[in-house]
């Protein structure tokens, strides 16, 4: 994570528990609270459905379960979750699982991203921050956490 991620707001995970930014000097030094810290000792929080339902409190407006894209429920299958959060806005936690054949063990590949007025942008990473700098780069507004 660099310095240059982060803005005034975004959670982050420090030695005293998950915390906002206050602070940020020289793209060294982050404060968090009222105490400061260099940013190798900072860790972003990973982006989960738990996030999403617990902390953000998104609602989940609706999934979908296929067969994946060549409808071949042997060999390929998704699963979706959807969360509003935010007019014409969608989170999307998706996982797509594959095997080569009918014998062979699954294969899972995990995506998050933001349907936005009909459009699909995924995320570089799956981190909260980035989730929050997003979300304020589209919408003006900062999400907030329920406490």
């Amino acid at each position: 994570m660099q310095s240059n991620e982060l803005r005034l707001g975004n959670w982050l995970s420090g030695p005293e528990g998950k915390e906002q930014v206050t602070c940020i000097q020289n793209r060294q030094v982050v404060e968090l609270g009222e105490i400061g810290y260099v940013i190798e000792d900072l860790k972003p929080i990973p982006l989960t459905e738990d996030w999403a339902k617990l902390k953000f409190d998104f609602i989940n407006t609706k999934g979908r379960k296929g067969n994946g894209f060549d409808y071949q429920p042997e060999t390929s299958k998704t699963n979706q979750s959807k969360y509003n959060i935010g007019n014409e806005i969608e989170l999307v936690f998706e996982r797509w699982s594959y095997r080569k054949t009918e014998n062979y063990d699954w294969i899972h590949e995990d995506s998050i991203h933001i349907d936005y007025y009909g459009d699909c942008i995924s995320l570089y990473k799956y981190e909260v921050h980035v989730l929050q700098n997003l979300y304020f780069a589209l919408t003006g507004e900062e999400l907030t956490i329920k406490e």
